[in-house]
């Protein structure tokens, strides 16, 4: 035993150096889970259509909600149109960005060669809700001018960008100005989201005018509106009132 001969304490293969063996190979054994950088294409595929399934499902709520709201499937639809332009412009943008960042245009603009990371889906995302919070807000004042009638005409829908551009451009104005600075400050943590979120706010701006808010112009009847018919017998039978009390 080793308390009779201390001495094979240190011998090779004793105790010492097994115990030495095992918590050297304890301190020095990666116990970290190894990172996952490549999926097979059964795990992308599975992604994607699950992907896809979810932007459709929540394109599909939206119209539901507006069209609840508004009582119209036309509307819903607009609004849908909407986003997509925004989303496919902001997307074109961070792909022109990849072109042009090695140019002195780049150079003096700052950008850098984006790739679509979980920042640049969190700006896409917020982008989403932004152009649709501006569209649903035009869209209240549209129904509010329209009041009882059957449908929207075009003076409607401009009295109501008209009433709203000024809240409009007080918005889209403080949220450029903390973009800005973002996308100058920020660091490159933040520079695609700040990037993308910089040509989103102008692109969600005047599509909630200039294309969701016209779109509720197509398929409406050509014939004057119910409020006008109702209009002409109500001035007819005044008229022919008056007269009749002037005749007698």
């Amino acid at each position: 035993s080793y308390l009779e001969t201390p001495d094979t304490f240190n011998d090779k293969g004793g105790l010492a150096e097994t115990e030495w063996r095992l918590v050297h190979d304890a301190v020095r054994r990666d116990t970290s889970l190894a990172g996952v950088s490549n999926f097979s294409s059964q795990v992308s595929s599975t992604m994607r259509q699950q992907a896809v399934v979810a932007l459709v499902l929540s394109l599909l709520a939206i119209v539901a909600y507006i069209w609840f709201r508004f009582g119209n499937l036309k509307w819903g639809l607009a609004a849908i149109v909407a986003l997509v332009h925004d989303v496919t412009i902001a997307l074109g943008a961070v792909a022109v960005a990849g072109w042009l960042y090695e140019t002195p245009i780049g150079h003096g603009l700052l950008l850098s060669d984006f790739k679509i990371n979980l920042a640049l889906l969190a700006a896409m995302l917020t982008l989403v809700g932004y152009s649709l919070n501006d569209t649903i807000i035009v869209f209240d004042r549209i129904r509010e001018n329209r009041g009882r009638l059957p449908d929207v005409t075009a003076k409607i829908i401009n009295d109501a960008i008209n009433q709203t551009v000024s809240r409009t451009i007080i918005t889209s104005g403080t949220t450029l100005i903390a973009v800005v600075i973002l996308y100058l400050l920020g660091g490159d943590g933040v520079h695609g989201f700040a990037f993308a979120m910089l040509v989103g706010v102008v692109v969600g701006t005047y599509s909630s005018i200039a294309i969701a808010s016209p779109i509720l112009l197509i398929g409406r009847s050509k014939s004057p509106t119910a409020a006008t018919k109702a209009a002409v017998p109500v001035g007819g039978s005044a008229g022919v009132t008056q007269q009749s009390r002037a005749s007698l």
